[in-house]
């Protein structure tokens, strides 16, 4: 019997406070789960894409290839997208198998499935594939883990002889052969939505932007209205954005990251319309992998370990180290690990994270039946689990209303001030980024910044941004008072910074070549280099301290390095931050100490992340503690639910 692990659907039914409003047509499967890619030790997995999903746009008006519109092409009569149509995928008439989906053109499985042929299947605990798909496990024996054994490992359980976690297996929820089907998840041993989603006829939704089910499962709104925080209405609030009737966040939504239509991988977040891996995972080939364990990425995409050796710190070797506990030739630490909690093959679902080697909520939520909620914006859940608000109202601080006190604005559940929150500046999920802050409704640069590009810069310094917004100093030039020049000692010749002294293209002056043989030293052509000096393409250099040719030709120090004896370092006041100089002082992603980031809008300053102006740094935020409810006069005080923060106390 052929055992199937289904993967999570990339689509707007599975990631909570998504639309769903395409739900049931357009499903993309993304690989990743750590360990598994989408092609297998022997060959036999089709390719998986190299990019997020992308929007389809199947059938179109405009005339193109076939009459069809431009991106899509005339199959039998039918105009397809071919990068993304199961029965035509890449190619008219090149169909998928049952279980796969066309991704980028290509037929790929769920996540952490592999292609066996026509099949998906898990060759972590598939008895006929076990490990690889010519691997079938002898009469008696299990799959566990990728290898067949005697018996299952601690926490799973033989089911036809794959050893599966019941508490998350798709097709084991709970007890062996009882599959999760209409786009549920197995959690805790149960078959149910993503949080923030409802089952309607046995299809997850969810009621705050579904069009077709807007507020309860029966509520469809009319042609041309939207659904809006679970109401039909004549159009999206602030920071909103139509997606097919589907009022969403293009700035947080997984399932419209940047764009309607463009999904993230299923453990990828939507961070300012671009999706982004969790931290110490990278993009594999459309998936989010830890390559610091997995075997078949281990410290880069494609970098396979080959026989008994495991992934361990990014590195293929013998055993695990340290600490860590080899789990299906990876190896993770049991205690954060959340494929892996506690022990192997143990997976946290329903939202929760692994701590100290148990699956628990995050800090401010709880667990409901599984699944881990927010209790005070959750419709379902509103104030405490199972209590639900009823059709049309909203679940704001815990209590059933139909909307916010002004000044506040709703903004995924949560009542919010749009103008000094910096993750919703002036609207919904418009974040203050680059060292902003939200300064009435406009994120705002610190007294002599710009923002460029979602960064702020001093337009006087910035080499990327001199005198105004993207202009580069080229050529060897620096950024000094808004303009471009070239450094001290060196000349602008033909749009490049050079050394008259030493060039031998400008010798003396610009256009001066030095002939065949000849070196420019001190400005004129001769035979050869002075002593302790050495000839670098017709250039006489010291290598102890020639920053383009430091210890030997060729050898350039970045800007923000010097050559000292012969080796780059980096400059005075400076910091080597994976093999990055920067200043501890001000950087903010290496503030006070490498890797220390400041978020949600704080600058670095004195080595220390803080706000600008009168916030205050909340919790990795900036909030104002005059206006925020649940930083009202001080940072973590929560006002009572009905009540709200004004002038730093709840009213």
């Amino acid at each position: 019997m052929i055992r199937l692990r289904h993967g999570l659907l990339i689509t707007a039914c599975v990631i909570g406070f998504v639309s769903v409003g395409a739900c049931g047509s357009d499903e993309v499967f993304l690989p990743n789960t750590p360990g598994i890619s989408d092609a297998s030790p022997d060959g036999d997995a089709a390719e998986a894409g190299d990019a997020w999903g992308k929007p389809d746009s199947s059938v179109g008006d405009a005339t193109a290839e076939g009459g069809c519109a431009a991106g899509s092409t005339l199959c039998s009569g039918v105009c397809v997208n071919l990068t993304s149509d199961e029965a035509n995928c890449g190619a008219c008439g090149k169909a998928c198998g049952a279980e796969m989906a066309c991704l980028l053109g290509k037929c790929v499985c769920p996540a952490g499935e592999f292609a066996c042929g026509e099949e998906c299947v898990d060759l972590g605990s598939n008895p006929e594939h076990c490990g690889s798909c010519a691997t079938a496990c002898p009469t008696g024996l299990v799959c566990n883990l990728g290898a067949c054994s005697q018996s299952c490992s601690a926490g799973l359980t033989n089911c036809s002889g794959a050893c599966v976690d019941l508490s998350s297996s798709q097709e084991d929820c709970g007890v062996c052969g009882n599959e999760c089907t209409g786009e549920t998840l197995c959690v805790a041993g149960l078959c149910q939505c993503s949080p923030g989603q409802t089952s309607c006829s046995g299809t997850c939704v969810s009621l705050s932007s579904d069009p077709s089910h807007c507020g309860t499962c029966d509520t469809a709104c009319d042609p041309g209205v939207v659904c809006s925080s679970g109401i039909c209405a004549s159009g999206c609030g602030a920071g909103y954005t139509d997606c097919d009737g589907a009022c969403v966040s293009l700035a947080t939504d997984p399932a419209n990251c940047g764009a309607c239509g463009t999904s993230c991988p299923s453990d990828a977040a939507c961070v300012a319309g671009s999706c982004q891996c969790p931290s110490g995972e990278m993009l594999c080939n459309g998936a989010c992998v830890a390559v610091q364990s997995d075997p078949l990425n281990c410290g880069g995409c494609g970098v396979t370990c080959v026989g008994d050796q495991v992934c361990s710190s990014g590195n293929c070797q013998g055993h695990c180290s340290g600490n860590l506990t080899e789990c299906g030739g990876a190896c993770v630490e049991l205690a954060t690990d959340e494929q892996n909690c506690g022990s192997c093959g143990i997976e946290c679902t329903g939202g929760t994270v692994c701590t100290l080697g148990a699956c628990v909520c995050p800090a401010s939520t709880t667990n409901c039946s599984g699944t881990c909620v927010n209790l005070q914006t959750s419709v379902t859940n509103c104030g405490a689990c199972a209590t639900a608000c009823p059709a049309g109202q909203l679940c704001i601080d815990g209590a059933c209303s139909t909307g916010c006190a002004a000044p506040d604005v709703l903004c995924l559940g949560d009542c919010v001030d749009v103008t000094t929150d910096a993750l919703n500046c002036g609207g919904c999920g418009i974040a203050c980024t680059g060292g902003s802050s939200c300064v009435s409704g406009v994120c705002t640069c610190p007294q002599g910044q710009t923002l460029c590009n979602g960064v702020c810069v001093n337009l006087q310094s910035s080499s990327s941004n001199c005198g105004a917004c993207g202009t580069s100093c080229t050529g060897g030039t620096v950024c000094t008072d808004g303009s471009c020049k070239c450094p001290v000692g060196t000349t602008l010749c033909a749009g490049k910074c050079v050394n008259l002294a030493a060039d031998a293209q400008n010798c003396g002056s610009c256009g001066v070549v030095c002939t065949a043989g000849q070196v420019c030293s001190l400005g004129a052509c001769i035979g050869g280099c002075p002593t302790g000096e050495t000839a670098c393409n017709g250039v006489c250099v010291n290598l102890a301290t020639d920053e383009l040719n430091c210890g030997a030709c060729g050898t350039a120090c970045a800007v923000t390095q010097q050559c000292t004896g012969g080796t780059c370092t980096c400059m005075q006041g400076l910091t080597a931050c994976d093999g990055v100089c920067v200043n501890l002082q001000t950087s903010p992603l290496n503030c006070g100490a490498c890797g220390t980031v400041c978020t949600g809008g704080a600058t670095c300053s004195g080595g220390q992340c803080g706000c600008s102006g009168t916030l205050e740094y909340c919790s990795g935020v900036c909030v104002s503690v005059k206006s925020d409810d649940k930083n009202c006069g001080s940072c973590g005080y929560v006002c009572p639910a009905g009540t709200h923060c004004t002038n730093g106390s709840c009213h």
